[in-house]
């Protein structure tokens, strides 16, 4: 048997093809306070609209940028100022999540690759590639070849939080692990980085949860 939490609202569970239907729910009868504490542990989805609407920002450096958006009959565009994100976007019908998710995209893929950059020239770091991608629970990853994956989610999180999650992924550049040595290379780059680490989990709750259907 294999059981699996997808989201707040659901669990796969597989069963081998001679198993019995009863014996299969008598064990997810069996697991229901471990499916509790699964389910409660998945961000909540919400929507980019509701989610700007509602106070949430984007930071492309160290200052807190409030979204805004209109519907101009004119190409999409963006415009950045010190306290403002100003795009325009041209929807047709009822596509303004889209429009929208596809604009944090494309602010994530200018700002963050040189925020990579920046802070393993710092570092003295060599990173070989670099995507930027939707992913639905990891906030990055590094591969053996030196690739650097991250999600777009975080222009979303406090500058200082970003950057974390950026140096967590350029010390796998030396320590392909989570070992002491690791944390202590990281602590080295980032000060403070266990603390950290545990302040990301729980904004992980909220910002994971946007724009999980797009």
């Amino acid at each position: 048997m294999n059981l699996r939490v997808t989201s707040r609202d659901m669990a796969i569970l597989t069963l081998p093809q001679s198993m019995p239907w009863a014996e299969g729910f008598s064990f997810l009868a069996s697991q229901r306070e471990w499916l509790s504490k699964k389910t409660l542990g998945f961000p909540s989805v919400t929507r980019l609209e509701d989610y700007f609407k509602k106070g949430g920002q984007v930071w492309l450096d160290e200052t807190a940028k409030n979204l805004e958006w209109s519907d101009p009959n004119v190409s999409p565009t963006s415009l950045i100022s010190n306290e403002h994100a100003v795009i325009t976007l041209k929807l047709q019908g009822n596509n303004l999540e889209a429009e929208l998710m596809k604009s944090c995209l494309g602010l994530a893929r200018k700002n963050l690759p040189l925020r990579l950059t920046d802070l393993s020239r710092l570092h003295g770091l060599t990173w070989k590639k670099y995507r930027i991608g939707n992913q639905k629970s990891r906030w990055g990853s590094c591969s053996n070849a030196g690739t650097i994956s991250l999600n777009w989610r975080l222009i979303l999180l406090p500058f200082e939080m970003g950057n974390y999650v950026l140096c967590h992924e350029l010390a796998h550049l030396k320590h392909m692990n989570h070992s002491i040595e690791f944390w202590d290379f990281l602590e080295s780059l980032v000060p403070g980085a266990k603390k950290m680490d545990g302040e990301l989990r729980n904004l992980s709750r909220t910002v994971m949860g946007l724009a999980r259907n797009s």
